[in-house]
């Protein structure tokens, strides 16, 4: 099973391109999520965050919560699968990247204050087009 759930906060601002091929949109979001403990040796708190990269071809969900509501700072919950691709940067040199993809069984919600109308009734069943060559941004990594 690929499965994963994050809450963090938004790093950035959504990221919204239309697709050249078909005119359809993508939406990518930056997250971080924070983790703090008890040292035991010194009894101090430490802190880590780790950042997350966070993409979905959703349309409805990309008009109706992430283009008007996914600000920087914004608290949200993420659920989706993972996945991995290879890219390759200007210079020639492989890259892997890995994000968060949510697709039709995954779910984003916004955290810490009203929810949009919109955002209980958003029926995420649309299917998912496969990524073509580079189609997540010839930007990557952010």
């Amino acid at each position: 099973m690929n499965k994963v759930t994050l809450i963090g906060n938004l790093t950035a601002d959504a990221e919204i391109r239309t697709l050249p091929k078909d005119g359809s949109k993508v939406a990518n979001l930056r997250l971080a999520t924070n983790e703090s403990w008890i040292d035991k040796q010194s009894g101090e708190r430490k802190t880590r965050a780790d950042f997350h990269r966070i993409v979905t071809y959703a349309q409805a969900l990309i008009e109706a919560v992430i283009q008007p509501y996914c600000k920087k700072g914004k608290q949200v919950a993420v659920e989706g699968s993972l996945r991995t691709r290879k890219w390759t940067d200007p210079s020639g040199q492989d890259k892997w990247v890995t994000e968060v993809i949510i697709g039709p069984r995954g779910t984003l919600q916004l955290l810490g204050g009203a929810k949009p109308p919109a955002a209980e009734s958003i029926d995420e069943s649309e299917p998912m087009p496969a990524p073509a060559s580079g189609a997540l941004g010839e930007d990557v990594p952010w």
